[in-house]
């Protein structure tokens, strides 16, 4: 803006101006329900009889802390470092991808798990860099997700446990398209925006007490933003599942050779996944986010 009145271009003060846009996906762990499956499908449809279940929030679940740590392909998990200070913002946090001693690293590792009326965990992982990772393909834009859940409380001998997740997804400045699309191991939801498409995919088999079992996956609508998915499984002292999820950005086209390489830093475009114990419930956040 001009300082004096005029349009001198000696005298004019700019200031830079920054628009972000984002994809936000937040998928919620919710409850496990023992159900009766009375149309025989395996999946859990709501109206079956729901025989006992556990809502996450409950106070009886005790969650621990969570845990993010680097991964390294050679030496295994690392602690993350910590910068103490940031001059310019006087606040602590992990160190930032576009800083040294990141490249030291090839992934990120996080866990969230729950002790109480049944043993909950959650392990996810993010690679830097394209690779096959326990037989799954992944990218830089996916995180991998090892779920597991033991000893839940069954009633009747003859129910099946499901799974209920939020899924929910939004971008800024455009409207979000839902459907169920195509996944080479399984079944997955996606939402398609303008300039992004997020996914929640999951593998077709589970591990229930070391035996590969079918999983049965079934999508109801909650509102624009937001659909329940349930994730049914066989009656199991051990359940064990690994689905994906991500967000891939239409405008970058290719997936780079590594997310901090000098052509996709973290000033153009990056995936965040945050996992976080939200009003005593677990939660997992991806974020696309792009400056122009």
């Amino acid at each position: 803006m001009p300082t004096n009145g005029t349009c001198d271009p000696m005298n004019i003060t700019w200031e830079q101006r920054v628009l972000w846009e984002h994809q936000v996906l937040e998928i919620r762990f919710l409850r496990l329900l023992e159900f009766g499956d009375s149309d025989g499908d395996g999946g859990y449809t709501p109206g079956e009889p729901i025989l006992s279940q556990l809502d996450l929030a409950d106070p009886a679940f005790h969650f621990a802390a969570v845990v993010l740590e680097g991964q390294n392909l050679t030496q295994g998990s690392q602690a993350l470092p910590v910068r103490i200070h940031y001059p310019d913002y006087g606040w602590e946090g992990w160190l930032r991808q576009n800083e040294p001693g990141f490249s030291d690293f090839d992934g990120l590792m996080f866990r969230m798990s729950a002790t109480g009326p049944a043993n909950v965990t959650i392990v996810g992982y993010q690679w830097f860099r394209p690779r096959v990772f326990q037989g799954v393909d992944v990218t830089p834009f996916q995180a991998k997700l090892d779920l597991a859940f033991q000893d839940y409380p069954f009633v009747d001998p003859g129910s099946r446990l499901a799974l209920e997740l939020n899924f929910t997804s939004f971008s800024q400045g455009s409207s979000t398209d839902w459907e169920l699309v195509p996944w080479p191991e399984g079944q997955a939801i996606g939402a398609d925006s303008t300039n992004s498409t997020a996914i929640f995919a999951w593998s077709s088999n589970a591990t229930a007490d070391g035996v590969s079992t079918r999983v049965a996956g079934t999508v109801v609508t909650v509102d624009d933003l937001s659909r329940h998915v349930f994730l049914a499984y066989p009656r199991a002292s051990l359940i064990q599942h690994d689905p994906l999820l991500g967000i891939m950005d239409k405008r970058i086209g290719v997936v780079p050779d590594r997310v901090v390489s000098p052509s996709f830093s973290l000033s153009t475009a990056w995936i965040a996944f945050i996992a976080t114990l939200a009003i005593a419930s677990l939660a997992i956040y991806t974020t696309e986010r792009r400056k122009r």
